[in-house]
């Protein structure tokens, strides 16, 4: 079954306020909460397009697919689609970091930042 997964791409993003940050791409309230809310059973392209520019990211980023036990797709490019789990939280990651090595540690970070968008 596919569906999609947009909360777990918002917490995954860190967005504190994700309503306000969707009204700021072009949703109304209303559209924004239901999208947090995952009350909804569609999207227009022109949304989809939306969240892909306010997430930075593709359609495949959106959706999930979650296997079917009747049906063997294990070879099937649809399991690229299997979100096995959610990315740590920049501020649990920081909270461990002692306040004298949080300079060191962002400047790491950058790097690490700019050697991966290379790619």
């Amino acid at each position: 079954m596919l569906k999609y997964n947009l909360k777990r791409l918002i917490n995954n993003r860190a967005v504190l306020q994700p309503v306000g940050y969707l009204q700021k791409f072009g949703f109304t309230k209303y559209t924004a909460s239901r999208i947090y809310g995952g009350h909804f059973s569609s999207l227009k392209l022109s949304q989809i397009e939306k969240l892909c520019i306010a997430f930075n990211c593709t359609p495949n980023d959106l959706i999930e697919y979650i296997p079917d036990d009747k049906i063997k797709t294990s070879n099937h490019p649809l399991t690229t689609l299997i979100r096995n789990q959610e990315a740590k939280k920049v501020n649990e990651i920081f909270k461990d970091i002692p306040v004298d090595m949080l300079s060191d540690f962002t400047n790491r970070i950058d790097e690490l930042k700019k050697e991966m968008l290379k790619k």
